[in-house]
């Protein structure tokens, strides 16, 4: 079944990796500044794999500096494998597990159509 992800007023989407197709290889999303976009809590990366390929794998990396990324030491759960046509899941993480700057990353088996997405909510000022 795929996920579900409810949207409510102060959420805000930013994006992970924009929907693509791609072949046999790893697509490294942009850095996202957690403080400056001003997620708070828990955010959500969605996931979707489209109706071509065979498997993906996404996961979420962190970084203190924007430049170098690795898995984060918070103990969050930041990789999901899927496979199977039109599917989709969710990844959720505190942003006080996580460094500064996250990011998504892509990784196709085969030709694959595939995306994700941040949800957070934003500090209320």
């Amino acid at each position: 079944m795929p996920a579900t992800v409810v949207i409510h007023a102060r959420d805000f989407a930013q994006p992970g990796v924009p929907p693509q197709s791609i072949s046999t290889a790893t697509v490294n999303g942009t850095g996202v500044d957690i403080s400056a976009v001003g997620f708070e809590g828990v955010v959500t990366l969605a996931c979707s794999l489209g109706a071509v390929g065979t498997s993906g794998l996404f996961r979420v990396e962190d970084s203190a500096d924007n430049s170098t990324f690795g898995t984060p030491a918070g103990g969050a759960i930041t990789t999901a494998a899927l496979t199977g046509a039109n599917t989709s899941v969710t990844l959720n993480f505190d942003v006080r597990n996580v460094k500064r700057y996250v990011r998504a990353v892509c990784v196709a088996v085969g030709v694959v159509l595939m995306g994700a997405t941040f949800i957070g909510t934003k500090k209320v000022a």
